[in-house]
């Protein structure tokens, strides 16, 4: 059968078109103007070549950073400057982190590549991923001469050298102070509070002296997202020399709390920073901080009655308690106080550096009160102290009297405070499961018994559900949850360790006389609980503690069936396998019964 080409062998007849074959279709007229060379003028050729140059940059950029990237690890000045000089955008570079060259050199600590890459016009102010500036991530690692560098440059004299100080991270807000604090580096955070001091008097020539020391006060009281400052994050990694010159020389005071209501003493107890916690509790032990803790609970609200009878605001209150922990933390020669530390040898700042601020600014307030003349009796809470006048002292019944009443719990104890969710200090050392902490805070006044402590179960809980079993023992010899772990009830502490997965927690319940196969409300056993949560090895230690296999719940689940419902079907299948073992018997085992 002959085959013809549609256009060639036989006449396009197909489609609607002026085509002539071989010629295409005419659709539109074409001008001569239009269809000849394009012309271009001397701008325009020059933009092209630059663009055109700018994307081979880019490419060449691509493709070398990471050779700059391993120079600025390995400290390499030679080939960094060799490359950056031969492609200039390696500076809008970063790594997979986000971090730009001039902020992983400043990471990494090394002065001369730093200063070169300032010198080529690096940007101190740009962040990574999560907004750590080159200032704050040589902070962080106590590159003192970097911190140093990064101010002093001309980019930081640019945007500010507080600008600087006070950038922080995204999420959680922590600047330079912070990071240095954290580390414990006290060098760098000298150098960075003494850089903010001295920029802040050169501003505060141009816009006055009290603009001035509020700024200051607000550099040293710096706060990230959660409220914590300086004191807070070095509390909780133990850091007492940092410490030590914060409260010293700025002044920061122990008793302030972050949003969630956490102070110093609850971070470094949950941190199990055992100096820490020493420091603070000779810090809290101050009789002048007690009673200045007690007048300014008893002055908050609409106002109250100072010790001395005299009437008290918020604000009063605030600002005496405020003095007292000055006080407390710069004890007078001879007296006792914090243990000073060579590296705290720096001179304090003079008495016009604000304190740190709080949610009710403390205003001025008379140096002396005189006490009315009702209150200048025998047994009265003003005679015998600083206004006292040269009162003769109480008898020895009444001064024994007066140290009960110290010793015994005062409302506005910073030592009994609690957190947003009631929590003292003692619960938080129980979450970071350091006995030493415990034992120091039960030592200094905090008492276990249920009668003090509304939440002494969630002590043992607390413990339980982190995994901490030295801790889980500790309390339980004290005689913390004896009662709860003999008994029925969501309230045994088994419950606890079974959701945070500790089999040496159970063993220690086990140990001091707990059930293994208690019920919840909804008649649910440790095994049970453990299989709905797929904790496979833990449902095999508990069965091999003498746990039922066959224990139902409310609605007749065995923990097996409860394993099935979650999903868990590898802790299903081990359950059935532990049951087919310790529970099916053999035709002959049976046969053999029947027979005695």
């Amino acid at each position: 059968m002959p085959s013809y080409v549609v256009g060639r062998d036989w006449p396009d007849h197909f489609y609607a078109t002026n085509a002539r074959w071989p010629e295409p279709a005419q659709w539109t007229y074409r001008h001569a103007s239009r269809t000849s060379a394009f012309r271009v003028s001397v701008e325009e050729a020059k933009r092209a070549q630059e663009l055109e140059e700018q994307a081979l940059a880019r490419h060449e950029a691509r493709k070398l950073k990471k050779q700059l990237f391993a120079a600025i690890i390995q400290r390499d000045l030679a080939t960094v400057r060799q490359l950056v000089r031969r492609t200039p955008l390696l500076l809008e570079r970063h790594t997979p982190a986000g971090a730009t060259p001039l902020g992983l050199a400043a990471a990494v600590g090394d002065s001369p590549i730093v200063d070169f890459l300032l010198a080529e016009g690096g940007d101190v102010c740009e962040g990574d991923r999560v907004g750590a500036t080159p200032l704050i991530a040589a902070a962080a690692r106590g590159h003192t001469q970097v911190c140093l560098q990064l101010l002093r440059s001309k980019q930081g004299a640019n945007a500010g050298r507080l600008h600087l100080l006070r950038q922080a991270t995204r999420r959680a807000g922590e600047a330079a102070v912070h990071a240095a604090a954290r580390g414990g580096h006290l060098d760098t955070l000298r150098a960075l509070l003494e850089a903010a001091a001295a920029a802040v008097a050169d501003k505060g020539q141009e816009e006055g002296k009290e603009e001035e020391q509020e700024e200051a006060a607000g550099m040293v009281g710096l706060v990230d997202a959660e409220g914590r400052d300086c004191l807070m994050m070095a509390a909780a990694n133990d850091h007492t020399q940092v410490m030590n010159y914060l409260i010293r020389e700025h002044r920061l005071s122990p008793t302030r709390a972050d949003k969630l209501g956490r102070t110093a003493l609850m971070y470094a107890a949950a941190g199990g920073a055992v100096q820490a916690v020493q420091l603070l509790l000779s810090l809290l032990a101050s009789a002048d901080m007690r009673g200045s803790a007690a007048a300014a609970a008893a002055g908050r609200g609409a106002g109250g009655t100072s010790p001395h009878g005299v009437p008290t605001t918020p604000a009063t209150a605030t600002a005496t308690a405020a003095r007292a922990v000055a006080a407390a933390a710069n004890p007078p020669p001879g007296s006792t106080g914090i243990p000073s530390t060579p590296s705290s040898s720096s001179p304090a700042q003079p008495p016009s550096a604000a304190l740190p601020p709080s949610s009710t600014q403390p205003h001025s307030q008379p140096a002396s009160v005189e006490p009315p003349p009702d209150t200048r009796t025998d047994g009265a809470p003003g005679a015998g102290g600083a206004g006292g006048g040269g009162a003769a002292a109480p008898p020895p019944a009444q001064q024994q009297q007066q140290q009960e009443q110290q010793q015994q719990r005062v409302p506005g104890d910073p030592l009994h405070a609690r957190d947003g969710r009631g929590y003292t200090a003692l619960h938080h050392a129980c979450l970071g499961g350091s006995v030493e902490v415990i034992e120091l805070l039960t030592q200094a006044g905090l008492s276990l018994s249920p009668a003090e402590q509304p939440l002494s179960l969630e002590l043992l809980r607390l413990a339980c559900r982190a995994g901490h079993a030295g801790v889980v023992g500790w309390l339980m010899k004290q005689g913390v949850g004896i009662p709860e772990a003999a008994s029925e009830g969501p309230l045994n502490p088994m419950f606890a360790a079974v959701a945070g997965g500790s089999a040496a927690v159970v063993d220690v319940i086990l140990a001091q006389g707990g059930r293994i196969d208690p019920r919840d409300s909804r008649g649910r056993t440790p095994l049970a609980v453990a299989a709905a949560c797929g904790s496979t090895r833990l449902c095999a230690h508990l069965v091999s503690a003498g746990a039922d296999l066959t224990a139902a719940d409310l609605h007749g689940r065995v923990p097996r069936c409860a394993a099935y419902r979650a999903n868990h079907r590898e802790t299903a299948e081990v359950l059935a396998h532990l049951a087919r073992v310790r529970l099916v018997r053999g035709d002959d085992e049976m046969s053999r019964e029947e027979e005695e």
